[in-house]
């Protein structure tokens, strides 16, 4: 029996010894050697250039767990284990790995290739400020030659959402024609920043820019989408410095399917309005006033109409086009003091509106709640956080998948560590959103205030008109009313490309925008009194 124990016992110690589960095991978690260091980096390099980028994982996670970090294995493991966790598409998680690189800067001797890797992390998740901000700490003079205008561009959006307006310019102005779509919208972003900066003509000769090259360079569908961009905002520049028709020739540009169509007809419906130009402004109106659109949020679009009928002398119509602006706006402004008061913690509003999210796209929100959550959204940083928390989102689901199938040991330790990294930088990002949400809404929220007392005034004020106009008439003579009266409504002109159709109540969608509302002049003086 002794001998059967002495000959079985070195074939089970070699039969251990020689199973590659239990040799993978050990390597991921004992300390490896200064020899094994390198070994393991080795076979993770393998790994990740044959796409097994999950198998790097225990070995690399032991490395930095229990290794010699003096050892130049070390400092390739922080690195390659930042590169496997972008193939895995976790490309947040890439992004706080070479973090750590990047903090220890050129003492690290893998830092100047993390400058890639930022770059393509950016890419996979546009908008992460992390990798942003990253970028913005490189010396330009390091950037790739091949990628230094993407990220000269990048560098320059991340100084503008910082509104480091002068460290921005200088990053968009150094971008290059020929690298075409960055240098049109980094023309773009130095147009914005020198409008804001009451800078016109620079800012005009920057959004030119863009013009020019679609018409002579290229007019493909992602040049497009930026010249219109550029189209809008002169129509903008233009009616700020005064020159109206302008403006309107550049609102014009822009059609049904442009994101901006909409804000384009209404800023043009002002233009209009200065150049007392009614019937344009009002048919402008009569379409941003259709069913079609009264889920947006366009208040001012009522109250321009009642203020035009009332300069016009449409008494009743401006009185109604009041009435109209109260019923819709005012529950509105209720709904947003309710929350303002009630939802005073950031991520709690957040919630909010994700719950309003939820309810739109399970056709259960109400026009009025419909409104709050699409005046939100016209802002541009919190549209650009919330898409960014929904990748978040979606990363932290893949991360806890893998975690979930790791064992007690330095990788499960390592996953958990980033998980819980990310779910703290979730919670940051979810603040901001709620607090950008806060912010805007109680802009709206004012803004509304505003409007419904200015609403009120121009009823009082009607009133007071049509009594005047009342008391006018009455020291007229018929004939004097009729003759006062006889040019009030001239018909509508009329060419090769247009026609006269009299609206019946009825809206089509392909009429939208293309609507003239003929407002006769009703107003009445008293010459004798003039004299």
């Amino acid at each position: 029996m002794k001998l059967l124990v002495r000959f079985w016992l070195p074939l089970l110690l070699c039969f251990v010894w020689s199973s590659p589960a239990l040799s993978q095991v050990q390597a991921a978690n004992t300390a490896p050697t200064s020899n094994s260091q390198q070994g393991l980096v080795e076979k993770a390099k393998r790994l990740l250039e044959e796409g097994r980028a999950e198998e790097t994982l225990p070995l690399l996670a032991n490395l930095i767990t229990n290794g010699d970090e003096s050892d130049p294995a070390f400092a390739d493991a922080q690195f390659l284990i930042a590169q496997a966790l972008f193939s895995l598409d976790l490309p947040l998680a890439s992004s706080y790995s070479f973090g750590d690189i990047a903090e220890m800067g050129e003492a690290h001797p893998r830092y100047y290739e993390t400058i890639d890797w930022f770059l393509k992390i950016q890419r996979a998740l546009p908008g992460d400020e992390e990798s942003l901000t990253r970028l913005a700490e490189y010396d330009p003079f390091l950037y790739p030659p091949s990628d230094a205008n993407e990220i000269r561009y990048l560098v320059g959006r991340h100084n503008y959402n910082q509104e480091d307006f002068e460290l921005a310019l200088e990053s968009f102005e150094s971008v290059e024609e020929t690298s075409g779509i960055l240098f049109l919208k980094s023309q773009y972003f130095i147009g914005v920043i020198k409008t804001r900066l009451n800078e016109a003509q620079p800012a005009l000769e920057a959004f030119k820019n863009i013009l020019r090259y679609q018409r002579d360079v290229d007019d493909s569908r992602e040049i497009t989408r930026v010249a219109d961009l550029a189209i809008l905002s002169l129509g903008r520049l233009f009616y700020t410095v005064g020159q109206f028709d302008t403006s309107i020739r550049y609102y014009d540009q822009l059609d049904k399917d442009n994101t901006s169509w909409l804000d384009s007809l209404f800023e043009a419906s002002w233009a209009y309005y200065k150049l007392e130009n009614y019937d344009r402004a009002m048919g402008n109106l009569h379409t941003l006033n259709s069913p079609y659109f009264e889920g947006d949020y366009l208040p001012e679009a009522l109250v321009l109409q009642s203020v035009i009928l009332l300069k016009n002398c449409h008494f009743n119509e401006a009185t109604e086009a009041v009435e109209r602006f109260v019923k819709i706006y005012k529950p509105l402004h209720q709904e947003l003091e309710t929350q303002l008061k009630t939802t005073a913690d950031p991520n709690a509003f957040y919630n909010y509106l994700a719950k309003l999210s939820l309810q739109d796209r399970e056709a259960e929100l109400s026009l009025a709640l419909k409104r709050v959550f699409n005046a939100a959204l016209k802002d541009a940083k919190l549209r650009r956080l919330l898409r960014f928390i929904i990748s978040l989102d979606t990363e932290s689901k893949k991360l806890d998948k893998l975690l979930a199938g790791t064992k007690p040991g330095p990788t499960q330790d390592f996953l958990a560590t980033t998980s819980s990294v990310l779910a703290s930088y979730k919670a940051m990002v979810v603040a901001d959103a709620g607090d950008a949400a806060m912010q805007r809404l109680d802009r709206v929220y004012r803004e509304l205030g505003s409007l419904l007392s200015q609403a009120l005034r121009i009823k009082f004020e009607t009133l007071q008109s049509e009594r005047k106009m009342l008391s006018i008439e009455k020291q007229l003579s018929p004939e004097e009313v009729a003759e006062q009266r006889k040019f009030a409504a001239p018909a509508p002109s009329t060419d090769e490309e247009h026609m006269y159709w009299p609206f019946d109540g009825e809206y089509w969608r392909d009429e939208l925008g293309s609507y003239t509302s003929m407002i006769p002049n009703k107003c009445l003086s008293n010459p004798r009194l003039s004299k």
